[in-house]
C-alpha cells in the first residue's frame, strides 16, 4: 500500500512525475537497522549499512555541513537542484520557482519581479504605481509611515503627508497653522508648536522674536520692546544693533541706559559706559563727579579714584604719581606733573646701570654737574671755572680768561681781576693774539680764510680778510671789524657788494642795527654786531647777513662757549688790536 505522503505528492504533482509505488526497502530514517548514525529524513538505510536519498529526492549540502535529501521539485532551498533559493513571494514548483503573488516589470524596461501589491510602496495595489517619499504601502493604499511628527493631511494638492514640526499649516497636527510673524519648530525635541520668529532678508536665517504679552513682538525695532519685552525706548526709535538685538537710537550724543538716554560724558551713574556708577566706584569718597566719561573725585573734580579707594591728584601725589600706586621712593621722592622727581627744584643724576647711585643736585649751581648732570665745568670750559644759572663761566670776581691760553689748545683759565695786587697775572686781551687766531681756524669752503668768501674786490659782507696774495692778514680784518664801510658811491666800489648798506641806515647807528656801521663796539659785547652774527642772534633789520662761522656745506657752526667767551672778553676789555 503507498503511503499517504506518496499519494498526497502525487496528487499536487497531478501525476506530473512518476512516482514509485514500491515501498523502499531497509530501514527509514531514525536510526532504526543496522544503520549507525541512523540516516536522515526522506533516506532509507541500505543492507550494507550506508544511507540512501529514497527516489526523487537528491543528496544536497545541508546548513550544518552534513547532507539532507531534497526534493528538488518543491523545495524551495533546492529548487531544481542544490542550492537553488527561491526568492521572496515565490514557490518551487516542478524544479523551478513560480511567483504566488503578481509579477510586475521592475521599472528598467528588461525584467520583473514578484511583489505583492499590498505592501510593495514600488506597486501599491498595482505595478508601478509608486507611494510618495516617506509614505508605506498598507492594504494596496498608500499612506504615511506610523510616526509622532508625520500625519497624513489634506493640502493643496488633497492627501499628503506632512512633518507636524514644520509644516506652518499643521503645526503639531493636521489642520493647526501659525500666525504671523511665527513658525512651526519642535524646541527641546517637543512635538510640533509655533514659536515667535522674524525673516530677516532672502536666503537669511529666521530671527527670534519674543512673545511680549501673548503676542509676537518684533524686538529688533519695537520701541516698545526693543531688545525685549518691556524695554520701552524714550526716544522712541529702536534699530537694530551690531549684535543682532534691538537697541534704543538715542539722539547723539546719548547712550541709550535702560529706559533713559544718557550722556556718558557726564553721568554720574552712567560714566563712560551704561551702569558705571561713579557713587559705587568711588564709595566713601566726596566731591564725586563724571568729566569726559571718566570718575573725579575731591574738591578740584580732578582727583583720580584708585583701586584702593583713596581719591589722588596723580600730578604731585608721591604715593600714586602718574598712576595709581606708583610710589616715588628716595631720592626722587616728590611727584611733579605725574613724575617721580627730585626736591626743591633738584635734578636726579647717576646710572645705576654704570654703578653710579641715583642721587639729586641742584645742576644751576654744581659745577660737577652744570646744567645737566655729568657736566663738569673745569673739563668742558675753563679751570677754576663755576656753574651759575646752570652755566659754565667765570665768578663775578675774576675778570675774564686768561689770555696766556691758547683758544686752539688747552682749555683757558678763569683768572682773577687785573688790578695792583695781581696786576701780572694775565696779559692783556688782544685781537692779534687771542681772536685772530679763532677766525683764522675757521677755513674750508666757507671759512673766514677761504679765497672765495673774504678776498677780491667783493668781499663778503664787505669784509676783506685777505692780502693781494689771498692770504689772510691780522691787521686787514681787524681794520675791516672795527671800521665802518663808506655809504654805497654808486662807483663800482666795494660797498657796491653790501646793497643794504643803501637802505639809509644813518652812519652813527647802534652796531647792532646792521652790518653797514662798527661790527665792533669797544667795551660792549653786547651792542656788538660781531657777537650777534657768532651767536646767530641776528637783529631785524639785517634779514639778509648769515650767521657765522660757516661749516663746509654752508651751515651754521658755532663757536665752542670757551671762544665765544674770549671774543666778548675781547671787546668788553676794549677790542685792543
Amino acid at each position: 500500500m503507498l503511503k499517504l505522503s506518496h499519494i498526497a505528492f502525487c496528487s499536487v504533482l497531478l501525476l506530473a512525475v512518476g512516482c514509485s509505488t514500491t515501498p523502499p526497502t531497509g530501514t527509514t530514517g531514525g536510526g532504526v537497522g543496522p544503520c549507525t548514525p541512523a540516516c536522515g529524513a526522506n533516506s532509507t538505510c541500505n543492507a550494507d549499512g550506508t544511507c540512501s536519498c529514497y527516489p526523487n529526492y537528491t543528496n544536497c549540502p545541508g546548513d550544518d555541513g552534513g547532507t539532507v535529501c531534497a526534493q528538488v521539485l518543491l523545495d524551495n532551498n533546492n529548487c531544481g537542484g542544490c542550492g537553488v533559493t527561491c526568492p521572496t513571494g515565490e514557490s518551487c514548483l516542478g524544479g523551478a520557482c513560480t511567483c504566488n503573488l503578481t509579477t510586475c516589470s521592475d521599472g528598467d524596461g528588461g525584467g520583473s519581479v514578484c511583489t505583492d501589491p499590498e505592501s510593495d510602496p514600488l506597486n501599491c495595489g498595482m505595478c508601478n504605481h509608486k507611494c510618495p517619499e516617506g509614505e508605506s504601502c498598507v492594504l494596496g493604499e498608500c499612506s504615511c509611515m506610523p510616526s509622532l511628527t508625520i500625519a497624513q493631511c489634506t493640502t493643496d494638492g488633497g492627501l499628503s503627508c506632512v512633518d507636524l514640526t514644520i509644516d506652518p499649516n499643521n503645526c503639531g497636527g493636521c489642520g493647526i497653522m501659525c500666525a504671523a510673524n511665527q513658525h512651526c519648530a519642535a524646541p527641546g525635541g517637543a512635538g510640533g508648536v509655533c514659536v515667535c520668529n522674524v525673516d530677516a532678508g532672502p536666503d537669511e536665517p529666521l530671527l527670534p522674536i519674543d512673545n511680549c504679552g501673548g503676542t509676537c513682538q518684533d524686538t529688533t525695532s519695537d520701541p516698545f520692546n526693543c531688545g525685549g519685552c518691556g524695554n520701552v525706548c524714550v526716544s522712541g526709535s529702536c534699530i537694530l544693533g551690531d549684535a543682532g538685538a534691538g537697541i534704543c537710537n538715542c539722539p547723539l550724543p546719548y547712550t541709550q541706559c535702560g529706559p533713559d538716554c544718557v550722556d556718558t560724558y557726564s553721568d554720574i551713574n552712567h560714566c563712560g559706559s551704561c551702569d558705571n556708577d561713579c557713587t559705587i566706584v568711588g564709595a566713601g569718597l566726596t566731591e564725586l563727579n563724571c568729566n569726559l566719561g571718566r570718575c573725579y573725585c575731591g574738591p578740584t573734580g580732578q582727583g583720580t579714584i584708585c583701586p584702593d579707594g583713596t581719591c589722588s591728584t596723580l600730578g604731585r601725589d608721591p604715593n600714586n604719581c602718574g598712576t595709581c600706586g606708583n610710589v616715588c621712593l628716595a631720592p626722587a621722592q616728590d611727584c611733579d606733573n605725574g613724575t617721580c622727581v627730585c626736591p626743591d627744584s633738584e635734578s636726579l643724576c647717576g646710572s645705576p646701570d654704570a654703578g653710579i647711585p641715583l642721587f639729586c643736585i641742584n645742576t644751576t649751581e654744581d659745577m660737577l654737574n652744570c646744567g645737566n648732570c655729568g657736566n663738569v665745568c673745569g673739563t668742558t670750559y675753563a679751570a677754576n671755572s663755576g656753574c651759575r644759572f646752570g652755566l659754565c663761566t667765570c665768578s663775578p670776581g675774576q675778570s675774564h680768561l686768561c689770555a696766556a691760553s691758547n683758544p686752539g689748545g688747552a682749555l683757558p683759565t678763569c683768572t682773577c681781576v687785573a688790578d695792583s695786587v695781581n696786576n701780572g697775572n694775565c696779559a692783556t686781551l688782544s685781537f692779534a693774539a687771542d681772536v685772530y687766531p679763532l677766525l683764522a681756524q675757521q677755513s674750508g669752503s666757507f671759512g673766514c680764510s677761504a679765497s672765495g668768501c673774504h678776498g677780491g674786490p667783493n668781499p663778503a659782507a664787505g669784509l676783506g680778510f685777505l692780502d693781494s696774495n689771498w692770504m689772510m692778514d691780522a691787521g686787514m680784518a681787524f681794520a675791516e671789524l672795527l671800521s665802518p664801510p663808506p655809504a654805497a658811491s654808486g662807483d663800482g666800489g666795494s660797498s657796491e657788494s653790501i646793497p643794504y648798506c643803501d637802505a639809509g641806515v644813518p652812519g652813527d647807528a647802534p652796531a647792532t642795527q646792521c652790518a653797514c656801521v662798527s661790527r665792533v663796539l669797544p667795551g660792549n659785547h653786547n651792542g656788538s654786531y660781531l657777537i650777534d652774527v657768532l651767536l646767530n642772534d641776528l637783529p631785524g633789520l639785517c634779514p639778509h647777513n648769515l650767521a657765522m662761522p660757516l661749516d663746509d656745506a654752508g651751515g651754521w657752526t658755532p663757536l665752542g662757549s670757551c671762544s665765544q667767551q674770549l671774543m666778548q672778553q675781547w671787546i668788553d676789555t676794549g677790542a685792543a688790536p
